[in-house]
């Protein structure tokens, strides 16, 4: 929807009013409305060609086109539907004395039954391009270019905080300017408020702001599976199936995949491919019932168990020593904002206490990019990992990383790590006065993690008794 560079030339004095006037919402709003009231007419010559030879009149009179904000320079034909009109520039008479008589020519061959005719073009909201109304609604200082993508009929913005004041304004001109799509949303982050696992995972979600369609659902094919999503419970973006291919690639046919937070495509696809999967929606119900939906439509519910239960009872239930077969590749689909999240893993780990023949499972999560100090990535991401569980820096070694993938998504500019981690025996054996204590769970565990008060000084965390509430 963000098309050519536009002039503003020859428009009512309302559209070329100055932009600094329209300071604030309430000024966009009346603006956009004044907008749509406003008419003007503009005769000017054009030429009817073909459908097919349009795009090489086009070339060829490119420097003798209308080039006219909002005005598209082909134009349907009404009394010639397989037709179009070309809008030539004003300084065009019928006759077209202003073409050179190369030009002439070439025209001749490229669109030999072409016919010279006056066009009158109507100069209102309808021929107005997105781009020109957004220049003119928002104040000068919101910038007029967003990222987004569109998936079958719906539209995602990624819009900045300054143009996020006027998500309602933006979304309807775009909604409004594009006859193919039914929603228009902006991605939003969600807080500890609305999801207690917002504190450590950056979890997006789309926020649908106008909507032209009661169904708020839309189609999509991955895997050999259909799905039908709703964005504003789980953000499908197209960019990650080649990421979620390599995940299923990288399982064993007697592999169990736990998906700790509602991936609804992998989950679905894995379990397509014959694969065991244990899925938890956190307290979602929303989110629950779209991958219960999803298992169904795809008959693949003999292979998954769909759960609702906070992380930390999901996980103490799933690592129990009475459940016998344990996930072998634990999954997050979020990114990683706080890495003192992963203590959590270690200490249940150590909690159940597996013997060395059930290898621990292996985790897959995001995380940004550390900073570039100089180190290797691997060295770098393991030093991170091994300072957010707590353990001395040597005590996951390279070993422990199965695997690094960075991922590009080109929509968003946007680059990360996708890393496999492999907790191993050696800290799952560690003495746990080596390991710092738990952080603050409880936001996500419901309750406080309080440790029992001490006389004196408190112990540091390398010498303080641990008790099998911290694991």
């Amino acid at each position: 929807y963000m098309g050519e560079k536009v002039s503003i030339a020859a428009f009512p004095p309302l559209i070329l009013m100055d932009p600094q006037q329209t300071s604030g919402l309430e000024r966009a709003e009346d603006v956009l409305e004044a907008l749509r009231s406003e008419k003007k007419s503009l005769k000017v010559t054009a030429l009817k060609v073909t459908l097919a030879q349009a795009g090489a009149v086009m070339k060829l009179l490119s420097g003798h086109l209308l080039n006219k904000a909002g005005i598209s320079n082909v134009q349907p034909c009404k009394d010639s539907p397989l037709k179009r009109l070309v809008l030539l520039s004003e300084r065009l008479e019928t006759d077209l004395t202003g073409l050179s008589e190369s030009l002439r020519v070439s025209l001749a061959t490229a669109a030999p039954d072409y016919e010279v005719i006056e066009h009158e073009v109507d100069l209102d909201f309808k021929t107005l391009s997105a781009e020109f109304l957004l220049r003119r609604v928002l104040p000068n200082e919101i910038g007029h270019q967003m990222k987004g993508s569109t998936f079958h009929g719906f539209r995602l913005l990624e819009l900045d905080e300054a143009q996020g004041k006027f998500k309602r304004v933006i979304a309807k001109i775009v909604l409004e300017k594009n006859s193919e799509l039914h929603n228009v949303a902006i991605k939003a982050r969600k807080d500890a408020s609305q999801d207690p696992l917002a504190r450590f995972l950056d979890i997006e979600v789309a926020e649908i702001v106008e909507t032209n369609a009661g169904e708020r659902l839309f189609e999509v094919v991955e895997g050999f599976c259909q799905f039908k999503i709703d964005m504003s419970v789980y953000l499908y973006d197209a960019e990650l199936s080649s990421a979620r291919a390599g995940i299923i690639e990288s399982l064993g046919s007697n592999e169990v995949l736990g998906d700790l937070c509602g991936d609804v495509v992998l989950s679905t696809i894995a379990a397509k491919k014959g694969l065991t999967v244990i899925v938890n929606t956190n307290k979602n119900p929303k989110l629950n019932a779209l991958v219960k939906s999803n298992v169904d439509a795809n008959k693949v519910g003999d292979h998954v168990q769909v759960h609702d239960e906070d992380l930390i009872t999901f996980l103490a239930a799933a690592f129990a020593k009475s459940v016998e077969r344990l996930p072998t590749l634990l999954y997050i689909q979020h990114k990683v904002k706080d890495l003192s999240l992963l203590r959590i893993f270690a200490g249940l780990y150590r909690r159940v206490g597996r013997s060395e023949a059930n290898q621990p499972p292996r985790l897959l999560f995001r995380m940004a990019l550390p900073p570039d100090d100089g180190e290797n990535l691997k060295t770098a991401i393991l030093k991170s990992v091994n300072a957010a569980i707590g353990a001395p820096n040597d005590l996951l070694g390279a070993d422990s990383l199965v695997k690094v993938h960075v991922i590009n998504q080109s929509n968003t500019a946007r680059r990360y790590l996708e890393v496999t981690l492999q907790l191993t025996s050696e800290l799952l054996l560690a003495d746990e006065a080596s390991l710092a204590p738990l952080p603050d769970l409880q936001h996500v565990i419901g309750a406080s993690d309080k440790r029992p008060a001490t006389s004196g000084d408190e112990p540091s965390p390398q010498k303080r008794v641990r008790t099998e509430a911290d694991s």
